[in-house]
């Protein structure tokens, strides 16, 4: 029987990309989504060799078992979830039904398989919580002080995750990772939201003063994370992904990328650069109301992660403009 590998939410950005790395590595994956509004939809093929699509939803408990006793589960990457901090805010209780019930529901039924090597669950660095100029950086045994209800809701399911460690003995691993974009990636988020909206001619909205900080991961490195840490990753384990040399103001960050889309527009025009391409950088930038609580910034270690050997390969002025150029082709 083939050992296959479940990717929960893999219609997403990153696990659709996760997706395509692990086929390219010869593993047999299951995907199962639910096809939410953001999700990539190309990714609702068969494959008959390597990879097999479901749609359904991670709080189905019969749907989860049918799929354990039909395949010969050997991993698990959990990625499915809500998470869109602007929408946490006003729809806050599908973030618990999703993040928390789902995880609780998967949890459950891996106990109840009891023959995974691993379960490899996917967070996010906002568990910490807003960490201020002053404050020391964040590593994987540092408190969770989530501030809004996404990240409330990825620290209460990592705590069900790690209570079936202690309790069942699940072979988990927990991932936190900064701020992931590249191609594919729903323009809900900050960078191909800007894209998107500068290569239609709208602006840049950006919430409050636009000087919060973010720290940004391309894709693949992210993907190399999570693939070294399927081989090397350790057993009740936290595992840190982390960029720490792309820390951005969002509002430097729209300046930026307003000057590579008006320069390549530019180029393609006048066949040179506009001299004067800065001078117009106001008219893409519109200051909306600030979340209920903005975090300044997050900022956590990856030395953990890179004592296994990782390292980012992309430069964010690159992986910038390999997000542009998939934008515009699309």
């Amino acid at each position: 029987m083939k050992d296959y590998i479940l990717v929960t939410g893999g219609s997403g950005f990153i696990a659709s990309h996760l997706i395509d790395n692990l086929i390219e590595l010869n593993y047999y994956v299951v995907n199962l989504d639910k096809l939410d509004y953001c999700s990539n939809y190309d990714y609702t093929y068969d494959i008959d060799n390597k990879y097999k699509f479901i749609h359904g939803n991670i709080t189905n408990l019969e749907l989860l078992r049918h799929l354990f006793n039909n395949y010969n589960f050997k991993y698990v990457f959990h990625l499915a979830a809500q998470t869109h901090v602007d929408n946490s805010f006003y729809n806050s209780l599908q973030f618990t039904y999703d993040n928390v019930i789902g995880t609780h529901t998967l949890l459950e039924v891996c106990r109840e398989y009891n023959k995974l090597e691993k379960f490899i669950h996917m967070s996010t660095d906002e568990v910490y919580g807003e960490v201020l100029k002053n404050e020391d950086i964040k590593n994987e045994s540092s408190l969770l002080l989530p501030t809004n209800p996404y990240a409330a809701t990825k620290a209460g399911a990592e705590m069900l995750v790690q209570a079936y460690y202690k309790s069942f003995k699940l072979p988990i691993i927990i991932i936190r990772c900064n701020n992931i974009y590249g191609p594919r990636q729903y323009p809900e988020k900050v960078i191909p939201s800007f894209i998107n909206n500068l290569l239609n001619n709208k602006p840049c909205y950006i919430h409050g003063d636009g000087n919060s900080e973010r720290h940004f991961l391309y894709i693949s490195d992210a993907i190399d994370a999570l693939i070294l840490i399927l081989n090397k990753g350790e057993i009740n384990n936290i595992y840190n992904i982390s960029s720490k040399d792309t820390s951005i103001k969002i509002i430097k960050l729209a300046k930026l990328l307003i000057r590579k889309i008006n320069q390549n527009e530019n180029k393609n025009q006048n066949g040179n650069e506009n001299k004067n391409q800065n001078e117009n950088e106001n008219n893409y930038i519109e200051f909306i109301e600030d979340r209920k609580f903005n975090d300044y910034r997050y900022l956590i270690s990856s030395e953990k992660l890179n004592n296994l050997g990782w390292i980012p390969k992309i430069k964010f002025s690159e992986g910038l403009n390999n997000t542009i150029n998939f934008f515009k082709e699309k």
